[in-house]
Parts: structure tokens; sequence; C-alpha cells
């Protein structure tokens, strides 16, 4: 499937660059692209990428019953079952993806943080739900996720950068009837990533 570039993702940089000592919390509605792109993200930026589905994955009690004395060795079990090589350091990065579906593991958010060198990056649409029964205050960095843009429309398009460079006078002399186009592109397909990708 192609890839759809979100602006987000600079976040992200930022996170990892001068934030990662938290664990990064990306929330938002479903559809929005959340898991596609944070995964982008983590392949893009580490050597290895352990991603889990929580609500799927059969081999998660391993980490539902880590502590601050095992959680090194319950992931590299993890791992191991899973055909991954895990080092536990800034080049592994341990994505759970829709953790809301597990409370033990949600719970746990604290010891992932504190216990493990690798970087960790959790996600979900109902993380309310996990809220509810935990608060890992202090141990993570929140970025919230939206819809596609008008301005990621652009960038798509190629016209992202002269939208922000032209003058206005420019941008109606030589791009208006462009940028009038994606407009009513944008507001026929919207913001949902997978419909914007079936559209094209």
């Amino acid at each position: 499937m192609e890839y759809i570039k979100r602006f987000v993702e600079e976040d992200f940089k930022e996170w990892k660059e001068r934030y990662s000592r938290f664990t990064l919390e990306v929330v938002g509605c479903r559809q929005v692209g959340k898991t596609t792109t944070v995964l982008h993200f983590a392949k893009e930026n580490y050597d290895t990428v352990i991603s889990i589905n929580v609500g799927a994955d059969t081999n998660i009690f391993l980490l539902e019953q880590a502590n601050e004395h095992n959680v090194v060795d319950a992931l590299s079990e993890y791992c191991r079952r899973n055909g991954i090589t895990f080092v536990n350091d800034r080049r592994t990065v341990l994505v759970m993806d829709e953790i809301q579906e597990s409370k033990m593991l949600y719970e746990r958010i604290r010891i992932f943080n504190r216990c493990l060198e690798c970087d960790v990056i959790v996600t979900g649409s109902y993380l309310q739900k996990a809220r509810s029964y935990f608060q890992p205050m202090g141990d993570i960095m929140k970025i919230e996720m939206f819809p596609l843009s008008y301005e990621e429309y652009l960038e798509y398009f190629g016209l992202y950068k002269p939208y922000k460079t032209s003058s206005t006078e420019q941008l109606c002399d030589k791009y208006l009837n462009e940028f009038k186009a994606v407009y009513e592109l944008y507001l026929q397909v919207g913001g949902y990533p997978s419909v914007f990708i079936s559209y094209l």
C-alpha cells in the first residue's frame, strides 16, 4: 500500500531526538493512520522494530507478567518466539498497538519505560479506556494524530513548497487553479488516509 507522508512524523523525530526517555503515546480517533505512520517512522529510524498488536498476539502474556526485575528477559523471550533478534539499545523500538486491549500491559508502561534501553511507542484508538485504570504520569509524551489535512494533500501533489514559499501574487498567478482543484478533492474525499489511497 502506498504511504502518504504525514507531518506528525516531525513531532515523532523531535521525540526521538529530545524526549525518548519517555514512552511515546500516539492517540487519535480510528482510521487516522496511527499504526501506519508509527510503523513507517519506526522502520525509517530504527534497526529493529518489535511490533505488537496487543489484541491479537498470543505471546503477549510474556510481557503482561513482566516486572522491573525480569522485563528484559521477558521481552527477549517474546522476540525469540517471534523470530526477532532483540538488542536492548537505542537502535531498537518496541511498538505496542491497541494497547488498551490489555490492562496488565498498559499498567506496565512505567516498567518498560524505566527498565528498557530501547525506545517504546504505544498507540490505540480507545486509550481513555486504558486511562480509566492507570495513569502513567511522568513516563509518557503524548502526541495526538488527526485526519489528513489540506496541507498534507498539497504535499502529496508536490504543491506544499510553493504554498509555503510563494507570495500571494505568485500563488494567484501560477497556482490558484491547482490549489483549488486539490481543495475540491479534499472536500470530496476527506481526511481518512485509506479513503484517499482508495481514491488514488
